[in-house]
């Protein structure tokens, strides 16, 4: 049974690692850069358009935190240096979405387009793109090492 369940939390937290990593650097390579090309008259509009938006992609992170906390209790004791890394990593994660771009991102909605603040939050995304990169590495190496 605990093997079971072990790869039940270890395949739903690489699908949600995985897809993470394809959300955040969507939201690096295309959102950010996007937003600094939209005119002042239009980006209201289309930031609460991404906003509306970027909440169906909020289960990810939640089904990442789930999946690795549960991997705590199923994972072999030879594995759990992988799991501490990948919840640190999805902690950081979600820490530094809350902590940083959220509150830049309500800054937007009530000054509306600012390129220096554009800029610093595409440079502050890295920092969320590193840690979800190592989350989704942890996971890499757990479904490996699971195999």
């Amino acid at each position: 049974m605990a093997g079971g369940m072990l790869r039940i939390f270890l395949t739903l937290g690489a699908l949600g690692a995985f897809a993470g990593l394809g959300i955040a650097w969507s939201v690096l390579r295309i959102e950010y850069p996007t937003f600094s090309m939209i005119n002042r008259t239009d980006f209201p509009q289309v930031h609460r358009l991404q906003e509306t938006r970027i909440v169906e992609a909020a289960p990810v992170p939640l089904l990442n935190l789930v999946a690795t906390a549960a991997l705590f209790w199923f994972a072999p004791a030879a594995q759990r240096t992988w799991v501490v890394l990948a919840m640190a990593a999805i902690l950081a994660a979600l820490a530094w979405g809350v902590s940083v771009q959220i509150p830049a991102h309500l800054v937007l909605n009530r000054t509306g387009s600012d390129p220096k603040r554009l800029q610093r939050m595409a440079h502050n995304e890295w920092v969320r793109f590193l840690a979800v990169s190592i989350h989704a590495f942890a996971y890499f190496v757990l479904l490996f090492d699971d195999l």
